[in-house]
């Protein structure tokens, strides 16, 4: 025997099987956002390579108008260098962040 009552303001279905309970909540949803959070989990970032980072620097400079060897130049690499730094530590603290909030809130 299948009994359906739904609920249309919130939008719940509860379904009665052989005497069982379940009910159903943007089930859906729930399971593509789970498959998302533990997809996106497991992916790993890709650092480019650190040639084709120092390739990128340099064009990046030059294209400023600083030639390679002047104090221009070796403040420009200094400062990407420090650009790249501060991302990678404030992609690290989002992720950490990230972590923290799905733990706290299973």
């Amino acid at each position: 025997m299948l009994v359906a009552l739904g609920n249309r303001r919130y939008r719940t279905l509860t379904m009665v099987l052989h005497g069982r309970t379940m009910i159903r909540t943007g089930l859906s949803f729930s399971v593509l956002a789970l498959a998302a959070a533990l997809l996106g989990a497991c992916a790993s970032r890709e650092e480019p390579a650190p040639a084709a980072a120092a390739t990128d620097d340099d064009a990046i400079c030059q294209s400023r108008g600083f030639k390679p060897g002047s104090d221009g130049y070796v403040a420009c690499r200094r400062d990407r260098d420090h650009q790249v730094s501060m991302q990678a530590q404030q992609s690290r603290r989002d992720m950490r962040k990230m972590q923290d909030y799905m733990m706290d809130n299973k």
